[in-house]
Parts: structure tokens; C-alpha cells; sequence
């Protein structure tokens, strides 16, 4: 066997079965995606061809890498920390490139990669459902909230995969030309998974995949079958564990009606990580503070919104003032294993004058030991003292405070093509019926419009699993557009 055909057989093997990497978490499935894209380079520079790569959307690719570690290089808070990000990045790259080759050379791929996917849907279908029923997984397994099934995953992610995975599929059945009954039963199987795992985002994403879909490939007879056992399901899980349809319905609706100032379709939590994040660009408005720098700088005084929720206190958390005054003091005190304040107000002879009760979400507004007057702020409690996360929770606010605007015009231009191209796709279908072809393509693309979009709260855009499972449908669409058939 030579060195070319066993690159390209162990290949296709790492490309069906991605699916399942995916499921294991990020180290298998980044070690596919780096070999995937590595063996393939390998085996173009020895044909010494090297045709893949010459198209615009290399091109556009590449010159979002150049930027992003010149930018790490020159512009960031810290050199190393931004640039294993960075420069990482390029192993995507060669990833969804090499999918795209593949994709195109080998028709059947598709096929296997499909199977692939419906063959472990259907075990983690069986799996969740025995979480559900039994409170464990087939692995024993229980979920650490039970309104949230996580089945074979380690974190609360089975939504999102499943939302991100189901478009591509769809996608990969209307090109084999499968029937719409097997379509929806799809759909409707990913929809039982999505509910399950209580992620109100990945709902989301399904409620609006559904109604593209139904736009896209209409059929009578099936809908109406379709939407019945999609009621039927909402009440089987409403009767027997209301759980999941509290936690994606009641919970958002309260988390919706909090107090806030402007943007009224977000939580207080998410406007806390934005606002910093808009502080951290405003401050370096061209190239921002380089990759991951967000985690790192947030809690700068700079750039940080602790006085904001003073200002708010009253709306998302408690405060006390001092009843009279005296000499503050605070201590850890420990009951139960659990950390709490404990604080004290004295008078000069150190005689205590009154306890005011605190909690482990404390956070003191005076110093230690000074002296405070009846009537002043001394603390607030609340779930976060300011905006700080890993990330700011929109890819667009993040692109803006560790890309600055410049990183930020680069990955709006890709929103704006997917845009653009998905209204192409059904402007036409409403004109004229497309080609299997085109209806794969624009499945796609609404997949990657829905994980764009703008006003949606996201996670790193940068983590690797999400990087993965992001630019997986990339390399497919882009195999199907350098098709001539």
C-alpha cells in the first residue's frame, strides 16, 4: 500500500468518524481535524499540487490568519497567551480545505458521513432517554441538573451539537435525494435530543432551522404529522418532568423580564459581559487587546462595570447601608462548609454595636476596619461582582475587544457573504424550484447564519471543540460550490 493511499483511506476513516469525536469532547476531534489537515498537506506538497489551495476562499482564510497573529505579535496583552491561539488557528485551515477535497473527490463520503451521524443520533437518542427515564446514562452517568440531560457528554453541550450538527445533515440528505418523511423524522429526533438537554440557545437554533426547513422543502401531508408529534411531545414532557420546558420557556422568561436598561431581549448577566467588552475595544479601537486577552483584562478598572451594578443594586441583587455608625469589620465565617461574611459594626472601644448578615456572594464597598456614618453602602451581593467571563458571550463583541475593529471587519465580511448567498438561495426558490444542490448549500449556510448571528449570546469562538464543529459544514459547502456538476 503506498504512502498516498494510506493517507487517503486512514483520511476518509478520520472524516466519518468525526461525528463521534465530536461527541467525546475536544481532544479526539481536534487530533482528527490537525491530522486531517496535516496528511493532507503532506500528500499535496508530495504531488506537488497544490490546486486546493488556489481560490478566494483560501485566500480569505489566510489573510484572517496573518492578521490575527500580527495581531498577537504587535498589539497583544500578552505575546505568548495570544499567539498558541493564534497561530493554532491554521490548523482549521488546512482542516475544512482538506474536507472540501475530500468531500468532492469521493461522492460516497457523504454518504458514510451522514450514516455516521444518524448511527450515533440514534445512541444518543437511546442513551438520553434511559438518563431521563433511569436518572443515569448506559454508562452510569447521572446529569448534575436533572432538567439538563448531558447522555454521553462531559459538559451540557449535547444541544449545541446537535443544533449545529442537524443543518449539515439536512443538508447531506436533500443532495442523496432522501425522502422528506426521512427529513423530518430527523429533524424530529434532533428536536427530542435539543428539549431534553434543556439548552435554550440550541432551541433556539431548532425553532428556526424548522421553519427554513419547512419553507425550503414544504410538503403538506408530513407537516401536519410532523407538527402533532411535535405537540404530543411537549406534552408528554410537560406531564411527566416539566423540568426541560421550564428551564427553556419559564426560566427564559423570567431571566428576559430582569430589570435592565436598554437592549430589552437580553439578560443582566450578558449586557454586564458586553458592556465590558465594548469598554475593552473602546480603549484599543483598531486591532483591540489580542486573543484571549478578554479573560485577563476584564476585571480591569479600566474597563470593569462594577460601578454599574452599584448603580443597579437594587433592580438585580441586595445591598445594605449601615444602620448607624462605627467600625466596619468583616470576617470568613464557616458553618456548614460554607463560607459566609460575617459583619460587625463597632464602636472605638471595639464594643460590637450591631451584626448585619451577609452571604458568600459578598462585596465589600468600604475598607476593612474604616469608619463608616449611618446610611452609607457597605456591600452588595450579587451572583458576579462585574462583567468578567472567559469570553464575552457574543463572537462580534469579542472579535471587537481582542480583534479590534480591523479582526472585527474581517469575520463580519463572512457573516455578511453567508447572508447574501442564503437570501440568493431563496429568492430563487421562490421564483423557481432549485436544484438538490442548492437546497443542500442553503441548508448549510442557514446553519452557519443561525451560529453567526449577532444578537445571539455564543460561546469562545476560538475553543477548539467550537472551532471544529463551526468550519466542518465550511469545508462541506465549499466542496460544493467548486463543483461543476
Amino acid at each position: 500500500m503506498s504512502i498516498k493511499t494510506f493517507n487517503f483511506t486512514f483520511i476518509k476513516i478520520l472524516i466519518v468518524c468525526l461525528p463521534f469525536f465530536l461527541i467525546t469532547g475536544s481532544f479526539l476531534s481536534d487530533l482528527s481535524c490537525t491530522l486531517i489537515g496535516v496528511l493532507f498537506l503532506l500528500h499535496c506538497s508530495f504531488t506537488k499540487n497544490f490546486k486546493e489551495y488556489k481560490n478566494i476562499f483560501f485566500f480569505y482564510f489566510f489573510l484572517i490568519f496573518i492578521y490575527i497573529n500580527l495581531n498577537s505579535l504587535f498589539f497583544s496583552f500578552d505575546l505568548k497567551k495570544s499567539l498558541e491561539t493564534s497561530f493554532a488557528f491554521v490548523r482549521i485551515i488546512l482542516f475544512f480545505f482538506a474536507l472540501s477535497f475530500f468531500f468532492r473527490k469521493f461522492n460516497v463520503l457523504k454518504k458514510y458521513f451522514l450514516f455516521s451521524f444518524l448511527f450515533f443520533i440514534l445512541i444518543l437518542l437511546v442513551d438520553s432517554l434511559y438518563q431521563f427515564f433511569i436518572g443515569h446514562n448506559l454508562l452510569g452517568v447521572a446529569p448534575v441538573d436533572n432538567s439538563r440531560i448531558t447522555s454521553f457528554f462531559s459538559k451540557q453541550i449535547m444541544g449545541s451539537y446537535v443544533s449545529r450538527m442537524l443543518p449539515l445533515a439536512i443538508g447531506i440528505c436533500f443532495l442523496l435525494n432522501f425522502k422528506t418523511k426521512i427529513n423530518l423524522a430527523l429533524i424530529f429526533i434532533c428536536s427530542i435530543l435539543i428539549i431534553l438537554s434543556g439548552e435554550r440557545l440550541s432551541f433556539t437554533y431548532l425553532f428556526m432551522f424548522i421553519i427554513f426547513y419547512l419553507i425550503i422543502d414544504f410538503n403538506k401531508k408530513y407537516f401536519f404529522y410532523f407538527i402533532s408529534l411535535f405537540c404530543l411531545l411537549f406534552i408528554f414532557l410537560f406531564f411527566y418532568n416539566s423540568k426541560n420546558i421550564d428551564r427553556i420557556f419559564l426560566h427564559t422568561f423570567h431571566q428576559l423580564n430582569e430589570k435592565r436598561n436598554t437592549v430589552t431581549f437580553l439578560s443582566y448577566r450578558h449586557i454586564l459581559h458586553y458592556e465590558t467588552a465594548y469598554n475593552m475595544f473602546l480603549d484599543k479601537k483598531l486591532t483591540g487587546h489580542g486573543l484571549k486577552s478578554f479573560r485577563y483584562l476584564c476585571d480591569d478598572p479600566k474597563y470593569s462595570v462594577s460601578d454599574k451594578i452599584v448603580k443597579d443594586i437594587k433592580e438585580i441583587g441586595k445591598a445594605a447601608r449601615s444602620p448607624i455608625d462605627g467600625i466596619i469589620n468583616f470576617t470568613n465565617k464557616v458553618k456548614n462548609n460554607v463560607s459566609n461574611v460575617d459583619v460587625v459594626l463597632k464602636s472605638d472601644s471595639g464594643e460590637i454595636l450591631d451584626h448585619i448578615p451577609a452571604s458568600h456572594t459578598f462585596y465589600p464597598l468600604v475598607v476593612n476596619g474604616s469608619y463608616v456614618s449611618k446610611g452609607e453602602l457597605i456591600f452588595y451581593t450579587y451572583e458576579f461582582q462585574n462583567g468578567c467571563n472567559t469570553h464575552p458571550h457574543n463572537i462580534y463583541l469579542q472579535f471587537l475587544s481582542e480583534l479590534g475593529f480591523v479582526g472585527f471587519a474581517l469575520f463580519v465580511f463572512m457573516f455578511f457573504y453567508i447572508f447574501f448567498n442564503l437570501l440568493l438561495l431563496i429568492f430563487k426558490h421562490f421564483k423557481k424550484s432549485i436544484s438538490i444542490k442548492e437546497k443542500c448549500m442553503a441548508s448549510i449556510l442557514f446553519g452557519l447564519f443561525i451560529s453567526m448571528f449577532p444578537l445571539f449570546p455564543s460561546g469562545n469562538y476560538f475553543n477548539n471543540w467550537l472551532l471544529i464543529i463551526t468550519y466542518l459544514p465550511i469545508g462541506f459547502y465549499i466542496s460544493l460550490v467548486n463543483r461543476n456538476d
